[in-house]
């Protein structure tokens, strides 16, 4: 996300110190990190792309600059399947009708 904005500083300087110290340094991370620098072992590139783009969107210091949660949800990465994912989609096949006892109760 990069320094912290002189706007927002101004919108928000009851959370500093008169020099500019933030009043909740706890809460910030001891050091800087880039998504792309982030271990992902289990995903293939492709789906971490999607997912750094997916966090940046939400991940901006001026409010009005963020995705909407109606924008977000029409993301890229929330409709990408992975290949590896695909091995364990059941698919399901509907009964045959003939097949099946009168008094059976099917559910879904």
């Amino acid at each position: 996300m990069g320094p912290m904005l002189d706007e927002l500083y101004d919108r928000g300087h009851e959370k500093f110190r008169s020099l500019g110290e933030f009043l909740f340094s706890d809460l910030l991370p001891e050091k800087s990190f880039t998504f792309q620098s982030l271990p992902y072992p289990n995903i293939e590139r492709e789906e971490r792309d999607l997912l750094v783009n997916f966090l940046k969107r939400m991940l901006k210091w001026i409010p009005e600059e963020r995705a909407t949660a109606k924008e977000l949800l029409e993301d890229p990465y929330l409709s990408y399947e992975s290949p590896k994912d695909k091995k364990f989609v059941v698919q399901v096949k509907k009964p045959d009708k003939q097949k099946t006892k009168k008094n059976t109760k099917l559910v879904w």
